[in-house]
């Protein structure tokens, strides 16, 4: 294919899909490639217009179409990629411990919010020993599991403490 050749959305697509068992990186680069072909080289997208017309490092010249957007999709797929294998090789013994864990630390959670019942998520977090973020996962997952009921105000109307 020649430089100045552009493919077109359905070949990108079925070079794409031809690759059985893809690692996740592959896998995401695959479905990036996807994405860039039907935004195509311009468009009517809020970028549309921008493609290409960024300059690049020599003064005048347009740098590579997308090719911010290339580096940060890597570091998306490569954040991602780091995740999976941390999943991946996770001992069913370490899922098990982290199950009973979280499942100790949701009876506790239940045990404050019986005694105190509009807890909320930072008294429930420093109860905890945990973050406010995880205090917040916890409570989602009480609510789920219908041991809980959530109320949410907006944040300006929640007193400081």
């Amino acid at each position: 294919m020649e430089k100045n050749e552009q493919k077109s959305p359905e070949s990108i697509e079925k070079q794409a899909g031809e690759e059985e068992g893809e690692s996740p990186m592959e896998m995401g680069m695959g479905m990036m490639k996807k994405m860039i072909a039907r935004m195509g080289p311009g468009g009517d997208g809020p970028m549309g217009g921008k493609m290409g017309e960024e300059e690049g490092p020599e003064e005048g010249r347009p740098s590579p179409p997308m090719g911010r957007m290339m580096e940060m999709c890597e570091k998306m797929l490569s954040s991602m990629d780091r995740t999976t294998s941390l999943a991946a090789f996770a001992t069913p013994e370490l899922q098990e411990m982290f199950r009973e864990w979280m499942e100790s630390l949701e009876a506790k959670a239940l045990g404050i919010l019986e005694n105190q019942p509009e807890t909320d998520s930072r008294s429930l977090a420093s109860a905890l020993g945990v973050g406010e973020e995880s205090a917040i996962h916890i409570a989602a997952r009480l609510a789920l599991g219908k041991k809980a009921v959530l109320l949410l105000r907006a944040s300006r109307t929640v007193p400081e403490k």
